[in-house]
């Protein structure tokens, strides 16, 4: 599990693409990132960062920072 702003990832490996693949937990839109594992944060950072300002731009307050059990989705 990966914490940003206080929102959180999950980010299971992923055999077949090679990649640590992850998404964000507990918003309304799906953001993903993958990256080997030394540039995963930095990919989360930027994702999350994309999410927000495209949601300020568009008048839309973002999902407030999850804080229950973890479940990925798919």
């Amino acid at each position: 599990m990966m914490e940003y702003k206080g929102y959180q990832a999950a980010v299971p490996w992923d055999a077949a693409a090679g990649a640590l693949q992850g998404e964000g937990v507990g918003l309304r839109d799906v953001i993903g990132f993958a990256a080997a594992a030394g540039e995963l944060c930095r990919e989360f950072q930027s994702s999350l960062a994309d999410y927000l300002a495209v949601g300020a731009e568009r008048g839309r307050e973002p999902a407030e920072a999850y804080s229950g059990p973890v479940v990925p989705q798919r």
